[in-house]
C-alpha cells in the first residue's frame, strides 16, 4: 500500500489490529538485512509521504515525512547553510524514516553521531490505531505521561520499568563504542538528570513498535571547509594499524578500502579521478587505501590537523606507499563518490559469484580492528572464499562482502556457518554483528549480544507496544506464538533463480545479477538515472523493478506445464510488458548502475 498521510497509516493499523494482517514499512528499499521483507503488507512511504512540511532556520529544525530522501533534504537545507549530518553511502535514495528505523550513521559518525542524536520529535501510530507524540520529557513531564490511562501511558510505564529495574545490567551489557546496541536501545532512554527520551528506543526498532508519520529533526551548520588526505598502502593490515595513530590528528572520518574493492573500482568511471590525483603507478601493489577527512570552519586549524596526520604517516606508518593531501572540493567529492559506490561495486559478478551482504556491517572497538580483521579473514579463507572489505575504520565498523554463488545449495549453507562464526568473533572482541545497518533477519542473534535477561525485556517491550505482533512480524523480538525469523530459513533469491532454465538465465543474465542495491531509485535531478522511475516513483518502472519482473517471468516460463504457478504466466507477461513499455532506452542503467543492469537490451529480447 502507498499511504498519502498519517491518516492512511491510522486506517491501515486499525484494519490490521486483530492480528490477521501484518504491516512492514518500507522507505528507500536500500536495507541489506531484509528489514522490510515480509509475507504481509508492505507500507511503502516513499511514493507519497516524501514532503518537507516545515523549516525553522532560527531553531535549526525541520519537519519531514518518513519518505523524504536524505540527499533531497540536504539539497533543500544547503542554501541555508545547514545539513542533516548522518552520511550514508545510499544518500540518493535512503529515506529519513528508514534511517530512523536502523538508527543509521555512516561516514563521520565519530564526530556527528547517528540518526537518533538528531530526533527532536516523532509522531507515531500505535498498534491500536491511536497517535502518540514522542519527544524528550523532563522528570515532571514523564510522571504526567505515565499517569495517563491509555496505550501511550502504559508504554511509558513499561519502558520506564525496564530501564530502571535493569539499569546495572544495561550498563554492563551495552558495548562502550560508537556503534551502539540498537533495536531496542535501552541505554539512552533514561538520563541521569531524570529526563526520558522514548525516541531513543524507537530509533533502530525497524518498524516493529509503531509506524512513524512525522519527524522533527535537529540540524547542524555545514562546515565551511573540508580537506582529504589519501594514503596508499602495500597491505590492508597496514592501513588498519595506522588508524589509531591518525585519530590523534582529529579527523572527522577515516575510511579504508582493500585490494578487492580497489580492483572492482577500477572498472568504474570515477576511477579516473583517483588516478588523476595519485597517479596510476607505484613501486608496490596497492593493497589498501585510506581516506582521512578533516572538516571545520577554521582553515588554520584544519592545516594543523593535516600536518599532524602527515607527521604520523611519515614517522609511524605501516607499509605506507605514499599519501597526498587533497584541497579541491570537487575532487574530494569525486573520491567520496567512489567510496560510496563500494557497496554496489562488490555486487558485480565474478563468474557465477557475487558479493553477498549478511555479515557486512560488523563493528568492534577501533583499537581491536586489525586483530579482528585478521581473524575474520581466517574464517573466510577457511571456506576458500574471495571477499571485499571496506568501512569506517575510525569507529571500528567493517563492511564485508563474501563472494558466493547463491544458486548453489553449498554456498547457501555458508550463510549459517559464517554468520555463526562471525557472531561469536564479534562478541569475543566486545563488538556487534550489526554495526549500523540494523538487525533485520539477524534477530536470532539478539540473545547472544543482549544477554537472556535483557532480551526478555525486549520481548516484554515489544508485546506492550504490539500485542498482536502486527508490526514487521518475525523481526527483532518475538511475541506469543510468533518466533523471530532465522537467517537461513527465509527464502533466498538464489533458490528461485535456480529454477530458471539455464538458456534463459544466460540470455537474461543481467536481470539475475541485479543485487537490489537500489542505485536506480536515485531521484537526484542532476544525476543520470532512470527517468521513468523519477517521473512516476513507481518501482515497477525502475531498473530494479523491471529486472525483478523479468526474473519472475523467466522462472514461470521455466516451470513444468503442470505446475499451478505457471498459470500466472500470461498475467505476469502483460505486467512485464507494461513496465517495459515506459522504458525510454536511455541506457542510464547500463552506465550508472554498479552492476550494469542493462534494461533496454533485455527489453529488446523480451519484445522480440
Amino acid at each position: 500500500m502507498f499511504p498519502r498521510n498519517t491518516l492512511d497509516l491510522n486506517r491501515a493499523v486499525r484494519a490490521a489490529a486483530n492480528g490477521r494482517l501484518t504491516l512492514a514499512v518500507r522507505g528507500g528499499g536500500t536495507g541489506t538485512n531484509g528489514q522490510s521483507l515480509t509475507p504481509g503488507i508492505v507500507v511503502d512511504v516513499s511514493r507519497h509521504m516524501d514532503r518537507i512540511l516545515h523549516f525553522d532556520a532560527q531553531s535549526q529544525n525541520v519537519t519531514v515525512e518518513p519518505g523524504v530522501i536524505l540527499a533531497r533534504l540536504n539539497a533543500f537545507l544547503r542554501p541555508h547553510g545547514l545539513f542533516f549530518p548522518p552520511t550514508v553511502s545510499t544518500a540518493t535514495r535512503a529515506t529519513i524514516g528508514g534511517m530512523i528505523a536502523t538508527d543509521a550513521s555512516g561516514k563521520g559518525s565519530r564526530i556527528y553521531g547517528k540518526t537518533s542524536d538528531y530526533i527532536e520529535q516523532l509522531d507515531v501510530v500505535l498498534s491500536d490505531g491511536s497517535d502518540l507524540t514522542v519527544r524528550k520529557l523532563t522528570a515532571t513531564e514523564l510522571e504526567a505521561q505515565m499517569a495517563k490511562d491509555d496505550l501511550g501511558g502504559a508504554l511509558y510505564r513499561e519502558v520506564h520499568r525496564a530501564v530502571t529495574e535493569h539499569a546495572d545490567e544495561i550498563t554492563r551489557v551495552f558495548p562502550k563504542m560508537n556503534r551502539g546496541l540498537t533495536g531496542y536501545n535501552l541505554q539512552n532512554v533514561h538520563s541521569e538528570d531524570g529526563s526520558f527520551d522514548m525516541t531513543r528506543l524507537l530509533a533502530g526498532s525497524e518498524g516493529t513498535l509503531a509506524l512513524t508519520g512525522k519527524i522533527v529533526l535537529r540540524l547542524k551548520k555545514i562546515p565551511q571547509h573540508r580537506r582529504l588526505l589519501v594514503a596508499r598502502y602495500a597491505s590492508f593490515d597496514g592501513a588498519l594499524r595506522d588508524v589509531q595513530e591518525l585519530l590523534s590528528a582529529q579527523p572527522s572520518a577515516v575510511e579504508v578500502l582493500d585490494d578487492r574493492v580497489l580492483a572492482v573500482a577500477k572498472q568504474d568511471v570515477t576511477w579516473t579521478a583517483l588516478e588523476r590525483v595519485l597517479g596510476s603507478g607505484s613501486n608496490f601493489p596497492v593493497l589498501g587505501l585510506s581516506f582521512v577527512e578533516f572538516v571545520g570552519d577554521d582553515l588554520d586549524t584544519l592545516h594543523e590537523h593535516i600536518s599532524s596526520a602527515s607527521e604520523i604517516l611519515d614517522q609511524y606508518s605501516n607499509h605506507l606507499i605514499d599519501y597526498k593531501a587533497i584541497l579541491d572540493d570537487e575532487i574530494i567529492s569525486q573520491l567520496w563518490t567512489l567510496r560510496e559506490k563500494s557497496v554496489g561495486l562488490l555486487g558485480r559478478p565474478q563468474g557465477n559469484k557475487q558479493g553477498v551482504a549478511f555479515v557486512e556491517d560488523t563493528a568492534v572497538p577501533p583499537e581491536s580492528l586489525p586483530e579482528y580483521v585478521q581473524e575474520f579473514r581466517d574464517i573466510l579463507d577457511g571456506h576458500g572464499l574471495t571477499y571485499g572489505m571496506f568501512g569506517h575504520a575510525d569507529v571500528g565498523c567493517l563492511h564485508v562482502r563474501p563472494f558466493l554463488d547463491m544458486l548453489q545449495s553449498e554456498d547457501q549453507s555458508l550463510i549459517r556457518a559464517i554468520s555463526d562464526a562471525v557472531a561469536q568473533l564479534t562478541k569475543r572482541h566486545g563488538g556487534l554483528l550489526w554495526g549500523e545497518h540494523g538487525r533485520g533477519f539477524r534477530g536470532e542473534f539478539s540473545p547472544l549480544f543482549f544477554g537472556e535477561k535483557l532480551f526478555l525485556e525486549l520481548c516484554k517491550i515489544k508485546e506492550a507496544f504490539d500485542p498482536k505482533d502486527i508490526f514487521n512480524r518475525g523481526k527483532l523480538a518475538p511475541v506469543g506464538e510468533y518466533a523471530v525469523d532465522r537467517i537461513d530459513t527465509v527464502p533466498f533469491k538464489g533458490t528461485y533463480d535456480a529454477q530458471i532454465a539455464a538458456p534463459l538465465r544466460e540470455e537474461y543474465a543481467l536481470s539475475v545479477t541485479c543485487n537490489g542495491n537500489g542505485a536506480c531509485f536515485n531521484r537526484e535531478p542532476e544525476m543520470a538515472m532512470c527517468p521513468s522511475y523519477k517521473a512516476t516513483k513507481d518501482r515497477r518502472q525502475s531498473p530494479k523493478g523491471r529486472a525483478t519482473l523479468i526474473r519472475s517471468w523467466l522462472r514461470l516460463r521455466s516451470l513444468p506445464q503442470e505446475n499451478t504457478e505457471r498459470q500466472n504466466l500470461p498475467q505476469l507477461s502483460y505486467e512485464l510488458k507494461d513496465a517495459l513499455d515506459s522504458c525510454l532506452s536511455c541506457k542510464a542503467c547500463a552506465t550508472q548502475c554498479p552492476i550494469k543492469v542493462d534494461i533496454p537490451s533485455m527489453r529488446s529480447r523480451f519484445l522480440s
